[in-house]
């Protein structure tokens, strides 16, 4: 058991800053106390090393014209399972489009109104059951129109600012819309340190869609 805080912690937050060799001591040594060998802090904070240490793990050369997409798609499937979901196969098309979006997770979205006298009780829950998109995205800097699917995240979220239809208090209503309650919401999961482009919040905020970024 360690009695102090690794002083490199705060260069792997996803890592406990009480382990040894980041709880593999069979493939990492740490002579000096600081930082498990082959690994340095520029390995750890670097996204392109992070992309090679993924792609050398799973035999997947640069020169594969596929590289990014292969990548991209080895972690979506790692997040999905570390989840504990099912992968969405489902397609929602934004309208007027005949090109749909797969998001890698949908769920619930609810919304409560709690009893002014009685805040314990709630009064009315209306719940959009596709309301919550969630992906994964293998990236340093989401954008809006991104390289390898550039109508994808505004697909999100336009599908999500007008889609209808909800539960209110067990009852299905085809003509609510989770945009006008604040029940729509578009989760993406990243590596550590990845940053949202401000045109996607802008354009989301526009649509009252909810962004909400996950850090792994």
């Amino acid at each position: 058991m360690w009695l102090s805080v690794d002083p490199l912690a705060e260069n792997a937050p996803g890592v406990s800053a009480y382990t040894y060799s980041f709880n593999n001591p069979i493939k990492y040594t740490d002579p000096d106390g600081r930082w498990p060998w082959p690994w340095s802090t520029e390995w750890i904070l670097t996204s392109a090393q992070f992309f090679h240490i993924t792609a050398q793990n799973n035999g997947i050369s640069r020169t594969d014209k596929n590289y990014y997409p292969r990548l991209g798609r080895i972690f979506e499937n790692t997040v999905v399972k570390s989840l504990r979901e099912s992968k969405n196969n489902s397609k929602f098309y934004p309208q007027g489009s005949k090109r749909a979006v797969i998001p890698d997770i949908v769920g619930e979205s609810v919304k409560n109104y709690m009893n002014k006298k009685n805040p314990m009780r709630i009064d009315k829950r209306i719940t959009f059951p596709n309301a919550h998109f969630i992906d994964a995205k293998f990236t340093d800097n989401l954008k809006l129109e991104q390289v390898y699917n550039p109508q994808q995240i505004r697909g999100f979220i336009d599908v999500l600012s007008e889609m209808k239809g909800g539960y209110v208090n067990g009852v299905w209503n085809p003509n609510i819309k989770p945009s006008d309650y604040g029940a729509a919401a578009l989760t993406f999961i990243t590596p550590f340190g990845a940053t949202i482009d401000p045109e996607i919040l802008i354009y989301a905020t526009a649509k009252n869609v909810k962004i909400n970024q996950r850090f792994v």
